[in-house]
């Protein structure tokens, strides 16, 4: 058990004590009677009724920090023959305080018959664990030996002490089977999580943005760390990287993991980059949302309707097509590099065009 500070309600005891900051004699006695102290087991005092119940506001249920202020309200009357009046603020590791770990004493000097206080009791060094606090009024009778009294125990607050970031282990957005998906026909997607909090924390939200930064984000709140969540993407077609890292309850979280995903809902295709340059080995990429199984051909024309370059996939499934051959590269059927310029991409689904749109070459 360590002793931290004997403080005063509104003062430090070696700082203001009305004509007594400069009494040697006084300042030996609190220090007599503060190890005296030191040995009390306050459920051995007699309590005394008419002694003020002090009462301790109420604590977050995590935080984030290990010094932990403690706000003590003291209203009441007490014996008009009384000089000073203390005040003991335990902290323990359990509800019983049967393992007192800290404690802080404060003195009160006593003008007249009403006692009002309000102090901040600062409790610092505080570990990652689960911590109780109380406190109680103490005054002494001394005769040939020092008498205590206490008043009854105020409420029991407690706080979870976490400074330990959260950890966000694996993190997709779903698709229609429920596996990772890779593509999505509307902005709004499930997204997957699984992470921990250890030893103490507790996660209470999942954060999400486009924004690397995370400059604005999409708050959610959560009950564990391994759950589903919904989150709307950016309206605009085409690539997004969505960002995601878990805020535990004390305030603390983990570092940001990403995820990719292509949203295209247009019935007609596109291709990216546009414009491309096909001699710093540029590809159009081309994104399409097919219906319905089919053979698909694409055919790339210039403005003056002459077939540049055409390509043959059969038995496509239904989905979002976005991949590697699903491209052009900018050469012709004779494998030679085109010009700059406007070209159209035409798609055929079974030989029934199913879209057109433009491609730009800058060479």
């Amino acid at each position: 058990m360590r002793q931290l500070a004997l403080l005063g309600a509104a003062f430090l005891i070696g700082l203001a004590a009305p004509g007594l900051s400069d009494d040697d004699a006084w300042m030996n006695e609190q220090q007599r009677l503060m190890e005296l102290f030191e040995d009390i087991d306050p459920d051995t005092l007699e309590i005394d009724e008419s002694l003020p119940v002090p009462e301790l506001d109420s604590l977050p249920e995590y935080y984030a920090d290990t010094a932990i202020d403690i706000l003590m309200h003291v209203y009441g009357l007490v014996d008009s023959t009384l000089d000073e009046i203390y005040y003991r603020v335990e902290q323990a590791n359990d509800p019983s305080f049967g393992n007192i770990e800290e404690y802080q004493f404060l003195l009160d000097s006593i003008d007249d018959t009403l006692i009002s206080v309000d102090t901040l009791v600062p409790f610092t060094g505080v570990p990652e664990d689960t911590h109780y606090f109380r406190a109680y009024s103490i005054i002494d009778i001394v005769d040939t030996d020092t008498v205590f009294y206490r008043s009854r125990y105020s409420n029991v607050v407690s706080v979870i002490t976490d400074t330990t970031r959260p950890v966000l282990d694996t993190f997709a957005i779903l698709g229609d089977d429920d596996s990772a998906a890779t593509w999505t026909s509307t902005r709004e997607v499930e997204i997957w999580f699984s992470g921990k909090d250890e030893p103490f924390g507790a996660c209470g939200f999942m954060e999400l943005t486009e924004d690397a930064a995370f400059g604005d984000f999409a708050s959610i709140p959560i009950s564990t760390c391994i759950a589903t969540v919904s989150f709307e993407l950016s309206p605009v077609d085409g690539t997004k990287t969505v960002y995601g890292r878990l805020r535990d309850k004390a305030g603390n979280t983990s570092d940001s993991v990403s995820y990719e995903i292509v949203l295209s809902r247009a019935e007609q295709a596109h291709s990216y980059p546009n414009p491309f340059n096909p001699d710093d080995n540029e590809m159009a990429r081309m994104v399409y949302t097919l219906r319905e199984s089919c053979d698909l051909e694409m055919y790339i024309y210039d403005l003056m309707g002459n077939l540049v370059y055409s390509k043959s996939f059969s038995n496509m499934s239904p989905g979002l097509i976005n991949n590697d051959e699903f491209c052009w590269n900018g050469r012709n059927d004779e494998n030679k590099t085109v010009a700059s310029g406007g070209y159209i991409c035409v798609l055929k689904c079974d030989d029934e065009v199913v879209s057109r749109h433009k491609i730009a070459v800058l060479r």
